[in-house]
This record gives structure tokens, sequence and C-alpha cells, in this order.
């Protein structure tokens, strides 16, 4: 059975960049670790994630967020996000 769930090896597509962080729509990415932090950093979940030839550690709000249709993720400031689908 396959989830559709970000994984570690995971291929997924940029729906919405951030001009911040250079990141444009459309772009293609390579999730390379999903860590949970667990109760201590309020459940979050750091995807660590190339793009391009760049490494950026993301944030999600708990790890059930992973399995959502887009996935929202941040690199500490909300304001400053990216969303992502699988590809």
């Amino acid at each position: 059975m396959t989830t559709n769930t970000i994984q570690t090896n995971s291929r997924v597509r940029l729906t919405k960049g951030c001009k911040f962080l250079n990141l444009t729509k459309g772009s293609y990415a390579q999730v390379l670790e999903v860590k949970e932090m667990g109760a201590d950093y309020g459940h979050f979940v750091r995807v660590t994630l190339r793009i391009a030839g760049k490494t950026y550690a993301m944030w999600s709000r708990h790890k059930n967020r992973l399995s959502d249709a887009v996935v929202r993720l941040h690199n500490g400031d909300p304001h400053k996000h990216i969303e992502l689908v699988l590809s």
C-alpha cells in the first residue's frame, strides 16, 4: 500500500514559492530527511529539502500535516513559507 505522505527520498513540486528564499513555483525538490521533533518542540517536524543544489531546513506544524494534499512548510518565520505537493 502506498501512502500519500512526504517521506525521506520523496520527490515534491513547489506550488507556491518564496521570494525571500529565492524559490520559484514549479521547482522540484528531493526530501533528504523528515525528523519529528517531539513534544518538547510542540510536535514540529523538520523537513530537509534539496532544491536546485541547495539544502533547506523547513518546518511543519505536525507530522499529520505531511499527508495533506498541499503541504505548507516555513523556515522558522511563518510569513516565509512554501507550499508543495508530491510529484
